[in-house]
């Protein structure tokens, strides 16, 4: 039926309202229920743990976490200290060894399937634009990663990767 004329009768107009308003919040319902049904209670505790075992582990080294990194020195120091640490369990909490069958788990419980992959994505030197005042004193500029202004260039050693 068309939509109906409820000024004159408002008796109608109140039906409709009513009507109007409950099919609005079982709508609201259905998405709530389809947005937050789809999440865990434990996915922030899972990030958490998570972040803090790879970006807030301190090196033992010299103390920095992955978020402190800014040589390149660093970032090595990081990759054979707690990011190896982090992926590669080979003891229990107690310190006992764990069996063969027992490894490859993240934090005792998470298996860690196939080998961990780094991927770099850089962007090209001179990608920003300096002002000229400041030219003589800024001699590379890297803006923020897009599409169209990243680096592809072959970089590092030019020897074929290992076969597994």
């Amino acid at each position: 039926r068309q939509t109906e004329e409820t000024k004159t009768n408002r008796g109608l107009y109140v039906k409709t309202t009513l009507r109007e308003l409950i099919i609005y919040i079982v709508f609201l319902l259905i998405i709530c229920v389809i947005t937050f049904g789809m999440t865990s209670t434990t996915m922030y505790y899972y990030t958490k743990v998570m972040s803090d075992l790879f970006l807030d582990t301190a090196n033992t080294e010299n103390g920095g976490t992955f978020r402190t990194l800014t040589s390149v020195e660093d970032f090595w120091r990081f990759s054979r200290g707690p990011m190896m640490d982090g992926l590669y369990w080979e003891r229990w909490y107690n310190n006992d060894s764990m069996s063969v069958d027992e490894q490859g788990y993240i934090y005792y419980e998470n298996k860690l399937l196939g080998v961990p992959r780094l991927r770099q994505i850089r962007v090209h030197s001179n990608s920003c634009q300096v002002h000229e005042d400041f030219e003589d004193f800024i001699k590379e500029c890297f803006d923020s990663y897009n599409d169209g202004i990243e680096d592809t260039e072959v970089f590092g050693p030019t020897t074929p990767p290992p076969e597994y």
